[in-house]
């Protein structure tokens, strides 16, 4: 919580009194000791404060500075210089009763304060005083007795003080020297009404120095009008009094310019009393206007947001509740509910139950205790459906930190439920469809087992007897024979390709991806060696510099064999067959692609380009199988690419693929 702004400024008063009082009797200690006869009294030939009441007074000014200061130790000091305070004064008030044999107020100076005229001891009015004061310091926060009766002990040295500044002002010694009881100096008054105030503004503060310290209007009236009261009549006296010692009116014309003065003063004062009155009332009304436009506007928000709110009292009995609440539970807050009715009031169960939500657990009920809670195990039911529900409770607090009301926002969380429900049945669905891709899966494994395994077998007896026959009965056969028996083992050899083709591409989706740092151009360079080897001719490729990709080396090997393979072949039927490598990176993504001059194609069948067996030139024209193309889009979508092509017929076509960089994705 932030500090009390009131407390505060009662401390501020209270150091600035004990700084007051502090400084007035150090000064007088240092006109005795340096002999300094100014110092020791305000005016020339007016009484000196006697060193004792220096003392004693700055033994009350240094308790109340403790006073105002917290802890333990503060505590015990300001007690301790309280106590000397008003022994020293007590000691000075029973002196005569002990027939002048103490003379505490002699122990220092004797001689010069005897030679003084008048003598410069301490009197009985700053002896009563001090004992008050030093009294009132003492008993401060000793739980012994109230504060207030402690602040009853200031008024005593506050009438004193008062008189005998009025003596001094006036010049009517009676007021502050009264025979046989010494004199009390200018000074002395001066700080004695400078501790009077501020034991007055100690925390916490009493009327009437507390009316002073408020805050507002009240204590802005207070601090304009109290003074000048206060003041304004001293002053007027004392010119009355200045002039008629002058000469300058009698006492009749003193006394009704007095009274006129006076009378005009104070309806002066009570019409700037009237105005701050007026002042205060208008600013007043148009806070009150603010708070009651801030309220609309509150109300207007809490009605209009598509949330419950719902607010309890600390007695724990409905308070309020917005439009979308008493949609959800279809009634209003009604205020005459107890806080152990609210459940069946409400209607308000275990979530998915027949069992009453017991009251004291309710949200509301937990946050009148402090709590901060989220729940969504209860629900309302109401004639038509059950709602469940979701709630959010907190406290709101007062300005002492008190609980006030406790505020619950709620939500129908039906709609959320069923999704979840549905969210729960997909799962389950996906379930059944991932064991069922499984088992496909395993049956695809059994099949590429048999494609490898079974299907060769008689492919490799129809090629072996047909090189038997052409070998060892060539003489025998006619030569169509001989051409039949060729076409023969060229298709089973073009079957064998077309075997191991589907068996790399079935085993595309099962191959864990083996992401590294891969040199493009060196990749492609070695890809157009082996093809060299293997067309037993030297390839012409131009190969640009390529940007660096990362991803699995042994399949990006087969992406670039399967796409510059493609560009011989349907750039063979050239004269000059020409295949172009290139490759560039925008930072997002790098872009590679394998431009031949060859045949190309037309733009409209592009679809079928990358699809299983699918082909846009026959076997006769060129030989393969329709599956390098498929694969090569497959292992680009496993790294997470596009892969497209370009061409015009007659003029070439460019293949291009591009890879995130940085990166791949997770296998299909």
């Amino acid at each position: 919580m932030s500090p009390d702004p009131f407390a505060a400024r009662q401390r501020r008063t209270a150091a600035v009194a004990a700084a007051v009082a502090t400084a007035i009797p150090i000064t007088v200690l240092a006109g005795w000791v340096f002999g300094i006869a100014r110092l020791r009294g305000v005016l020339p030939d007016a009484v000196a404060m006697n060193p004792i009441t220096a003392l004693s007074l700055l033994s009350g000014a240094l308790a109340l500075w403790f006073a105002n200061r917290p802890g333990p130790r503060a505590r015990m000091a300001s007690r301790g210089f309280a106590l000397v305070m008003a022994v020293l004064g007590l000691c000075r008030l029973v002196d005569p009763l002990l027939g002048g044999r103490l003379e505490i107020d002699l122990l220092f100076y004797r001689s010069q304060i005897q030679q003084m005229v008048p003598p410069a001891r301490m009197s009985f009015a700053s002896s009563i005083s001090a004992v008050c004061l030093g009294t009132s310091l003492l008993l401060y926060r000793s739980g012994m007795v109230k504060l207030r009766s402690t602040r009853w002990l200031v008024l005593p040295a506050a009438v004193l003080a008062l008189l005998a500044m009025a003596g001094y002002l006036y010049g009517s010694r009676v007021l502050f020297d009264i025979p046989a009881l010494k004199p009390m100096a200018l000074n002395s008054a001066l700080a004695l009404l400078a501790l009077c105030l501020g034991i007055a503004a100690l925390p916490p503060a009493t009327p009437p120095i507390s009316t002073l310290l408020l805050p507002g209007a009240a204590g802005t009236m207070a601090r304009t009008l109290l003074p000048a009261a206060f003041l304004l009549p001293f002053l007027i006296g004392w010119v009355r009094v200045e002039a008629e010692r002058a000469g300058w009116f009698d006492l009749g014309f003193g006394t009704a310019l007095m009274v006129v003065l006076t009378s005009g003063l104070m309806t002066l004062l009570v019409l700037l009393s009237v105005w701050q009155v007026q002042r205060a009332e208008r600013a007043q009304q148009r806070m009150e206007a603010g708070i009651r436009a801030s309220e609309r506007r509150l109300f207007q928000i809490l009605e209009a947001i598509p949330i419950g709110v719902f607010v309890t009292s600390r007695q724990g009995q409905p308070y309020y509740a917005n439009r979308m609440s008493q949609e959800i539970s279809g009634q209003p807050a009604i205020t005459e509910t107890k806080a152990e009715e609210m459940s069946q009031r409400y209607h308000v169960y275990r979530a998915g139950t027949q069992e009453m939500y017991p009251p004291e657990m309710l949200p509301g009920a937990r946050a009148l205790r402090g709590e901060r809670v989220h729940t969504d195990d209860l629900e309302v039911h109401r004639p038509d459906r059950v709602v469940p529900v979701e709630v959010w409770s907190a406290p709101v607090t007062a300005a002492d930190g008190s609980i006030e009301f406790a505020i619950s926002a709620f939500n129908d969380i039906t709609e959320r439920q069923e999704a979840k429900r549905q969210i729960e049945g997909l799962n389950l669905e996906l379930k059944d469809q991932v064991a069922e891709l499984a088992s496909v899966n395993g049956e695809l494994e059994t099949f590429s087992y048999s494609v490898s395994h079974d299907l060769r077998a008689p492919l490799r007896a129809i090629d072996g007897f047909s090189r038997m026959l052409t070998e060892d009965h060539a003489g025998a056969l006619s030569p169509e024979a001989q051409r039949l028996l060729g076409r023969i083992r060229n298709n089973v050899q073009r079957m064998g390709n077309l075997i191991d083709d589907l068996l790399r591409f079935s085993r595309l989706s099962r191959k864990q991806l083996e992401a590294a740092p891969v040199d493009m151009s060196e990749l492609v360079r070695t890809v157009v060696g082996d093809l060299s080897r293997t067309h037993e001719r030297q390839l012409s490729v131009v190969v640009d510099q390529l940007p660096p990709a990362l991803g699995d080396t042994d399949l990006l090997r087969q992406v670039w064999i399967n796409l510059i393979d493609n560009g011989f072949k349907y750039s063979g039927k050239r004269g000059d067959p020409q295949v172009e490598v290139g490759g560039k990176t925008n930072g997002v993504e790098a872009t590679y692609w394998v431009r031949d001059n060859g045949v190309g194609f037309d733009m409209t069948y592009a679809g079928k380009l990358f699809g299983v067996f699918q082909r846009l030139h026959s076997q006769d024209e060129f030989e393969g199988t329709g599956v390098g193309l498929a694969i090569v889009q497959r292992i680009v979508h496993r790294h997470g690419g596009r892969v497209w092509a370009e061409a015009k017929p007659g003029q070439g076509a460019t293949f291009s693929f591009t890879l995130p960089v940085g990166g791949t994705h997770a296998p299909e």
